[in-house]
């Protein structure tokens, strides 16, 4: 006896895309914003050159972003966020995951481990490219273990270290204070480069990618600080136009 199955009619969702796509990722990579090229022209550089680079951006104005898209699309990129709360072992652990080096033992001493991770990124016999983000959260002091990073692959691989305003403050106040280790990596550094805040044709591109022609509604957006701040008062906008 044959047997049916019944199919059930897929559920819809209405208005999706003001539901969602605001947190779409792909919407900030197709709205080509100044400062996500800019973020992936500087990423190219550091890997080509072997660059050691500082790049000073403030909240919510896609150097994230920008990071993360340049790992995805690119080979030999490691990107590794620092937190608060992290050690420079810590760090050292997630660099070590990242180059998927399962075989070195995490229980090995600080030097052991920047040791493995400058091996490994020698024998990838190409270049390569560390970020550092949120650099911000460095504590006094850690900034000496990147430096050991650099000085053990400086040739063959760029590092970025990319933070706030007060990153750079910081860095500064204790190169001025002679404190151990930051005018060694305060030398080694040969960009400081910082991000500008978005501008209006950004505000263009992404009102664009939801066919927003209002003017008023454009410059209004041009006032705020952030990125994300943004694309939540276009999908309030589309809420309530739609």
């Amino acid at each position: 006896m044959e047997t049916t199955t019944e199919i059930k009619p897929k559920k819809t969702v209405k208005n999706r895309s003001l539901t969602n796509d605001r947190l779409q990722p792909k919407n900030q990579l197709k709205a080509q914003t100044s400062n996500l090229k800019r973020v992936m022209e500087i990423c190219r550089l550091a890997q080509e050159d072997s660059l050691f680079i500082a790049l000073i951006a403030e909240t919510s104005q896609g150097k994230t972003f920008g990071f993360n898209e340049y790992e995805i699309t690119n080979e030999n990129v490691y990107k590794v966020e620092i937190t608060p709360s992290m050690t420079p072992k810590q760090f050292y652990l997630e660099l070590q995951r990242k180059l998927h080096l399962e075989s070195v033992n995490s229980k090995g001493s600080l030097w052991y481990l920047i040791e493995k991770n400058a091996q490994s990124l020698w024998e990838l016999k190409k270049k390569s490219l560390v970020i550092v983000d949120e650099a911000g959260n460095f504590k006094k002091g850690m900034h000496k273990y990147i430096r050991e990073l650099r000085d053990k692959t400086k040739g063959f691989c760029g590092i970025i270290m990319s933070g706030p305003g007060y990153f750079k403050k910081n860095m500064t106040d204790w190169e001025k204070e002679g404190y151990p280790g930051v005018p060694e990596v305060m030398s080694r550094i040969n960009h400081w480069i910082t991000l500008k805040k978005h501008n209006i044709n950004d505000v263009r591109k992404i009102c664009a990618l939801y066919n927003i022609t209002d003017e008023d509604f454009i410059n209004q957006c041009d006032q705020y600080n952030y990125l994300s701040k943004i694309f939540d008062e276009v999908w309030k906008y589309l809420k309530i136009n739609n």
